[in-house]
């Protein structure tokens, strides 16, 4: 392989991992099931009856109407949106809604 064709070639991977952009994480809308604060996880019911559950670590952010509020405190009923790893299930950020 010529030097030419082998610099091509990595610029063009370069360029392609440089504008590439991976989907790292999901995200799930729908209302509070169940916070289950003994086992991290959250249950949420979205309107069709879909229920998913995630798993909260302890660097998951999680704000009600915006602003940091406590896991152990989010009730049930409540609207959310969960952002996750798609890889793992992990709840990365938890966006509560409490009108």
């Amino acid at each position: 392989m010529s030097k030419r064709l082998a610099v091509t070639g990595l610029v063009a991977l370069a360029l392609l991992l440089l504008f590439s952009q991976t989907a790292q994480a999901g995200v799930v809308q729908g209302s509070i099931l169940n916070v289950d604060v003994l086992n991290n996880r959250i249950h949420v019911i979205q309107p069709d009856g879909k229920i998913f559950v995630f798993a909260r670590v302890p660097n998951t952010v999680v704000t009600l109407n915006g602003k940091p509020y406590r896991f152990d405190l989010l009730q049930v009923g409540w609207q959310v949106t969960v952002q996750f790893r798609d890889s793992t299930g992990v709840a990365v950020r938890i966006d509560a809604v409490n009108l």
